[in-house]
């Protein structure tokens, strides 16, 4: 059974141009993996607000993301 994964992350504003540049390195080996299915990166329009990015991403069961996650995080 699918499942969705939401993330929430707080980078801090100075920090957020190096943020979003992470956040696309990581993005294509992750979508890569098998088990993923679709993922959107959302920024908040709010500067002052406490969660300024977070990522919805749907993945074809819960294994599948954690293999995936072990397999793209390694050195």
């Amino acid at each position: 059974m699918p499942v969705t994964l939401i993330n929430v992350f707080s980078a801090p504003i100075a920090k957020d141009e190096d943020f979003v540049k992470w956040w696309a390195d990581i993005k294509y080996p992750i979508t890569k993996q098998p088990g993923f299915i679709s993922g959107t990166f959302h920024k908040n329009i709010k500067s002052d607000s406490r969660f300024n990015h977070i990522n919805v991403a749907i993945w074809d069961n819960e294994t599948l993301y954690w293999k995936a996650t072990r397999r793209v995080s390694r050195p």
